[in-house]
């Protein structure tokens, strides 16, 4: 209770590895027979199969060891117990998630606050404006509405990226750069090609290795 707190990094989320293991289902056990407190004998009541459901993500051993056999989140709900690789944020990446680092394919209803980081080790999708965070995607990154910076925020694809403006980033592409209206002030390369026909560049720094 004394160490301090990093409450960016408090995940309400549960990311497993394929091969790792989730839990444990106990079989039932048989009752035994015992008294009351006036010493009358009490019948023994059998022990009742775990109301749980799984369906392919997960494998039941044996000896009860629930394994995930994908990457993704465990998800529990009407006594199904799955892992989704897909995990999708329907409000905004803030205080209430937590730094988000997951291993498949991400999708944010609204926007990424300030300081935040998102890493994920496949496509991203953020619906609404992503303020100064910091970005890492495995493949192609998709920002509907685009990113400001303040030159305090950072985004990086292995891929592609595509993005209404940038203002003010610190970005790097594998390969294709996409950016519908402006692009302002940011630090950029791109491994491929860079399209915007209908773009503004302003101030900053362009680098493509293709055209």
């Amino acid at each position: 209770e004394s160490e301090p707190v990093n409450f960016y990094n408090r995940s309400v989320f549960t990311v497993v590895r394929k091969g790792q293991r989730i839990g444990r289902v106990v079989a039932p056990t048989k009752g035994e027979y015992g008294v009351d407190v006036l010493g009358a004998e009490l019948a023994p009541k059998s022990g009742r199969p775990a109301p749980v459901r799984f369906d392919a993500s997960v494998t039941v051993g044996e000896d009860g060891l629930v394994t995930s056999n994908v990457d993704g989140e465990v998800q529990f709900s009407g006594g199904m117990l799955k892992v989704t690789p897909l995990l999708t944020i329907p409000d905004s990446v803030d205080f209430s998630t937590g730094n988000i680092d997951f291993p498949g394919d991400v999708v944010v209803g609204k926007g990424v606050r300030d300081c935040f980081t998102v890493k994920c080790g496949g496509d991203l999708s953020v619906r609404d404006l992503v303020e100064a965070a910091t970005l890492i995607v495995g493949r192609d990154a998709r920002l509907e509405r685009g990113m400001a910076a303040r030159e305090k925020g950072s985004l990086t694809a292995g891929r592609d990226l595509s993005a209404k403006y940038l203002d003010n980033v610190q970005c790097a592409v594998g390969r294709d750069m996409n950016i519908l209206k402006e692009m302002q002030n940011c630090q950029a390369v791109v491994g491929r090609r860079f399209e915007g026909p209908g773009c503004a560049i302003i101030g900053g720094s362009l680098s493509v290795s293709g055209k």
